[in-house]
């Protein structure tokens, strides 16, 4: 790995950008993954932060990093202003209001307002969506712009964490689809048909943040009514989580498939829970007792 000085790198980027100003800034992701960036302001009031860790583990120099930090600064750079008047107004910021799942753990919670999904180890906090509602700011090459919201923030709008959780049960989309369609849909071949345990894939329009549906009830009712009371949920990632029929279905075995995928497939930051969780009568029980997700330490 090249020994790179992230302020060097900065000095550079400033260098090629007219007039822009790049601040280095540790950025922490959750689950212990805290990511390099550089925070670039230029000519209008949003202020994009690139990641540079995987540039530095590639074993790319100074000059080579910058020049690629540059490349995508013009790709995904913002072309208008975010209204910072409607960013500051309820009324216009809580249709932009959304969900996001998270392992409760403090680093994953604090300062930020939250809650707790009873009988899980999964916590709720909020963001605001930038591509949506009256506060809407273009998406940029397919992505979505997003806003964590704080203690201080929600402050700021005059709310509380219940006004929080409305506006966001409210602004979801909800997509439930079988493992073996979105497989389909992936690969590109027709869905086989006549699978002996169906599999729910649960999550948003926008695959992003989508296991953030697990704070709706009438989303876990939706999906009893498809595969009966007592199912499984299995948290694959913060973007969607599976849900599987109860009946036949061994926990132990379900727990170690969970642990397996988040070792093998799931990026530590986008981990959700170790754990698997059991839904009757309308609440949710964990049934497994996994630690918490965490980056391993080499």
């Amino acid at each position: 790995m090249a020994n790179v000085d992230v302020n060097t790198v900065a000095t550079k980027v400033a260098q090629s950008i007219k007039g822009a100003t790049v601040t280095p800034q540790s950025v922490s992701k959750g689950n212990g993954v805290v990511l390099t960036g550089l925070v670039i302001k230029g000519e209008k009031n949003m202020a994009p932060i690139i990641y540079i860790d995987d540039l530095i583990a590639e074993g790319m120099n100074e000059d080579q990093i910058a020049y690629d930090v540059v490349k995508t600064y013009y790709r995904y750079k913002p072309e208008d202003n975010l209204d910072a008047d409607a960013m500051t107004d309820w009324g216009k910021v809580k249709g932009s209001i959304k969900a996001k799942a998270v392992n409760n753990t403090p680093e994953n919670t604090d300062g930020r307002p939250y809650r707790v999904l009873e009988g899980t180890d999964i916590a709720i906090v909020y963001y605001v969506d930038l591509s949506e509602g009256d506060v809407a700011f273009p998406e940029v090459s397919g992505q979505t712009p997003t806003v964590n919201v704080r203690d201080d923030y929600m402050s700021s709008l005059g709310v509380t964490e219940q006004d929080l959780y409305e506006a966001a049960i409210a602004n979801e989309s909800v997509e439930i689809d079988s493992i073996g369609n979105v497989l389909a849909q992936i690969m590109g071949t027709l869905p086989a048909s006549g699978e002996e345990a169906p599999m729910l894939v649960v999550s948003n329009d926008k695959k992003l943040f989508g296991a953030g549906l697990l704070a709706d009830p009438e989303v876990l009712t939706q999906i009893a009514d498809n595969l009966g009371d007592g199912y499984y949920i299995l948290p694959s990632s913060i973007h969607e989580f599976l849900a599987v029929p109860g009946e036949g279905m061994d926990e132990t075995k379900l727990a170690e498939m969970v642990m397996e995928v988040n070792s093998m497939a799931v990026a530590p930051e986008e981990q959700l829970s170790n754990n698997v969780f059991k839904y009757v009568g309308g609440k949710l029980t964990q049934v497994s007792s996994a630690p918490a997700p965490a980056v391993l330490v080499a």
